[in-house]
């Protein structure tokens, strides 16, 4: 079949090494895994391909950095978005960010922290309307990982005074989530330092954000700051997908390097501790929820629908709050996705379709809420799966439910039905990643293996 020719063809070695239940040894690095990350347009270069040309198109394609346009808007007049600041003042951070990009420009690192030390000095009584900057909110997030610890409590101290200003501003937001991180995870720069200062005012921030969830619910800015407070108090690390806008992720780039900030220990590690204000918090988050007057509409809108998957995600992860968790999956399942759910009003929304990715992936980790998942798998998923692997939107959804599918027999009977057949249609729409979710679950389940790889070839 051409599946098979093509998966063969492209690495003949790696098939030929399995035989029936090889699958659990699949590699992230044969090209079958690989296929996933193509698109359908992809376009490989062939010999007539002109690399000069190639090399041309990289070049259109290359984005500016942040620096680069900052240095440009500055010679046209233009010192940042926000609050204004002067042209010296503007060059004067254009400068330090020049400084902080390059490599070897420190001798060591007390001398980088000597360097970042002296830049807050000279702003102290400005620093909290510099936040509020697009040039200087960027250089502080950069900043603020390696400056003293009273520095970084003189700045969060600032911006408690009004938290209003600072949880919706575009930059100055964004400002308030690096130190939200900083004070919520432990850092080498700060063994010495006393936590106790950092937790209430992390516990601070929570309280008023979330009490003024209404507001901030379908806030772009405030939004995410309220994802990033559940993430924090919760001392989970989550991927930037969910706590963070597109336009983020791609701007970020060596801004901070949160994912290993957040492998750290978390102050509120033990748990016990401050076990009854961190459930506080999160149960505060449901409760916001569980009264708003149209659930359906957060569930609906891009934005606080990604706070909802963020909730979830959390609560998912604490065998404390897995509880919680399960009444907040029903709660919305019922809201939402109940017994008169229409599949095709699913596909048209991309909140509820990623919501329902999310759900899924909740659901299908913990047995207590099998429910949940098999609620999913009647109403939505079964004898729909063929059609919705090949659509658009609703292929990301077939992903996640066999990512997460618990039972082995469920799968082996809904791959017999629907999908042997179907396997080559899903590969020639491009959308690899089915195929190779339902290889995992091959994988995972120990089901189904030897026919998945043995019956292509044939």
């Amino acid at each position: 079949m051409a599946l098979l020719n093509s998966l063969w063809s492209s690495d003949a070695s790696f098939f030929s090494s399995l035989g029936a239940g090889a699958l659990a040894a699949l590699s992230p690095e044969p090209a079958f895994l690989r296929i996933s990350a193509m698109s359908s347009s992809f376009s490989p270069i062939t010999a007539n391909t002109e690399f000069s040309d190639i090399e041309e198109d990289i070049k259109k394609k290359k984005k500016k950095s942040f620096l680069q346009k900052a240095k440009k808007y500055g010679k046209k007049g233009q010192f940042g978005r926000g609050h204004n600041i002067d042209a010296t003042t503007y060059n004067y951070f254009v400068q330090v960010l020049a400084n902080l990009d390059k490599k070897d420009v420190f001798e060591d690192d007390d001398a980088k922290e000597i360097f970042v030390a002296n830049v807050f000095a000279s702003n102290v009584e400005e620093e909290d309307k510099l936040c509020c900057n697009q040039l200087v909110s960027r250089v502080f997030e950069k900043l603020l990982p390696l400056a003293p610890h009273h520095v970084k409590l003189r700045l969060m101290n600032k911006m408690g005074e009004d938290l209003r200003i600072f949880v919706t501003n575009p930059f100055a937001s964004h400002v308030l989530e690096t130190l939200l991180i900083l004070a919520s995870f432990k850092q080498s720069t700060d063994q010495d330092a006393d936590s106790s200062e950092k937790k209430e005012w992390t516990f601070k921030v929570a309280k008023y954000g979330l009490n003024n969830f209404n507001e901030f619910a379908q806030d772009q800015y405030a939004n995410h700051v309220l994802r990033r407070i559940l993430n924090c108090v919760a001392g989970t690390s989550l991927s930037d997908d969910i706590l963070k806008s597109k336009r983020s992720q791609a701007q970020n780039q060596s801004n901070l390097d949160l994912t290993k900030i957040q492998t750290e220990e978390s102050v509120f590690a033990d748990f016990a501790a401050d076990k009854e204000t961190v459930n506080e918090i999160l149960t505060l988050a449901f409760k916001k929820i569980e009264d708003h007057e149209n659930i359906r509409e957060l569930c609906q809108n891009d934005i606080s629908s990604g706070f909802i998957q963020t909730l979830l995600l959390v609560l998912s992860k604490k065998p404390d709050t897995i509880k919680l968790c399960k009444k907040l999956a029903k709660l919305i399942t019922n809201e939402v996705y109940g017994s008169e759910v229409d599949l095709s009003s699913i596909l048209e929304n991309q909140p509820l379709c990623r919501l329902l990715e999310t759900l899924l992936q909740v659901s299908g980790s913990d047995q207590t809420m099998a429910k949940i998942f098999n609620h999913f798998h009647e109403k939505l998923f079964k004898d729909q799966l063929l059609k919705l692997s090949l659509h658009p939107t609703g292929n990301f959804c077939v992903q996640k439910y066999f990512q997460n599918i618990p039972k082995k027999e469920t799968f082996e009977e809904v791959y017999e039905k629907e999908l042997d057949a179907g396997l080559e249609s899903i590969y020639e729409s491009g959308h690899y990643g089915v195929i190779l979710s339902i290889a995992q679950a091959c994988r995972r389940l120990c089901g189904k293996q030897a026919h998945f790889i043995v019956v292509r070839k044939l």
